[in-house]
């Protein structure tokens, strides 16, 4: 899937997942494996050692695990979270294909901040998956929002 999606996207290997949002992290798994990292899963944390600033390592049910870097949920590390800005993620079932696309992929939407009532304006990309969806005997295209 990461191949396909290297190829397809060119630089960016944006993935889309086919059998559920669980295909995300069994393909980080897979990736990081292939460069020596490891992915421990059902360990609870009971501390984080940091060293000079720095995580140096992971103690869980016992053993310690060293490591240069750490990528975990912000709820271990509240303290260390600063909030950077927002994340928006919609998901719309259109009756319709998105208006003047001339059925592209993916589009570019840019709303002006005048009619935000806003400082800034707000771009927003979408995805049209081009597949469409049957439910309850209507087609619905899906929509997905990222800003």
């Amino acid at each position: 899937m990461y191949s396909e999606s290297l190829s397809r996207y060119n630089l960016s290997p944006y993935l889309y997942p086919l059998f559920g949002l669980g295909e995300l992290p069994q393909g980080f798994v897979r990736l990081s494996a292939v460069y020596g990292n490891s992915y421990m899963l059902n360990r609870r944390v009971d501390e984080i050692v940091m060293e000079d600033g720095r995580v140096a390592a992971v103690r869980s049910e016992g053993e310690v695990f060293r490591c240069k870097q750490l990528i975990c949920d912000p709820s271990y590390v509240p303290e260390r979270v600063k909030k950077a800005g927002r994340v928006i993620r919609v998901i719309c079932l259109l009756n319709h294909p998105i208006k003047n696309t001339h059925d592209a992929n993916s589009c570019q939407i840019i709303i002006p901040q005048t009619h935000l009532n806003r400082k800034s304006g707000d771009t927003f990309e979408m995805e049209n998956t081009g597949v469409l969806i049957t439910f309850l005997h209507f087609f619905f295209h899906p929509l997905h929002i990222n800003q």
